[in-house]
């Protein structure tokens, strides 16, 4: 299947969220793709521990401390992923909603956070690695991206998560 970024890209923007009034729907689109793929597979406290995490105000104080960049990636003007990196190089949230998964998109946000480690540092060899805590079911995903499996798995305030890890330059 032709991927959609490629056949219709001039409708594909990918931008920081900043503005309060978008951090809402990106944190639905959170919940709902959370909800649909990963609820199932957590116990009640770490279904506790990451709504706590995505409350809407917690995620502002963090962008607006310079803690975490978010993005946001719109089609046709519509909010269809969404990717934050807390400092210095971890993906702390990455999701792509359903009908667009596979077709480019995690791929689109991926890119642009690649840039901008390589934007922030001056000599990108000396970038520390780009980690991730990986929930099971998306450890596919991050290997397609490149990264590797640098730990088995482990839970934490009931969270399951495989901790990844990809240099900055390959």
């Amino acid at each position: 299947m032709e991927s959609l970024i490629t056949g219709d890209a001039e409708n594909v923007v990918v931008r920081r969220i900043v503005i309060d009034d978008e951090v809402v729907p990106a944190l639905a689109l959170i919940r709902r793709v959370f909800g649909a793929f990963e609820a199932q597979g957590y116990s009640e406290e770490g279904l506790a521990e990451f709504h706590s995490y995505i409350k809407p105000k917690n995620i502002r104080a963090m962008i607006r401390l310079d803690e975490f960049t978010f993005w946001g990636c719109y089609l046709n003007g519509a909010l269809v992923g969404v990717v934050a990196l807390k400092k210095p190089c971890h993906i702390s949230l990455f999701f792509v909603d359903a009908p667009h998964q596979r077709r480019g998109f995690g791929r689109k946000l991926f890119e642009t956070v690649l840039e901008h480690i390589r934007d922030r540092s001056a000599d990108a060899a000396g970038t520390p690695p780009i980690t991730v805590h990986a929930s099971p079911i998306a450890v596919p995903v991050y290997e397609r991206l490149g990264f590797v499996k640098t730990a088995g798995e482990q839970q934490e305030n009931g969270i399951r998560y495989i901790p990844m890890a990809r240099s900055v330059v390959m």
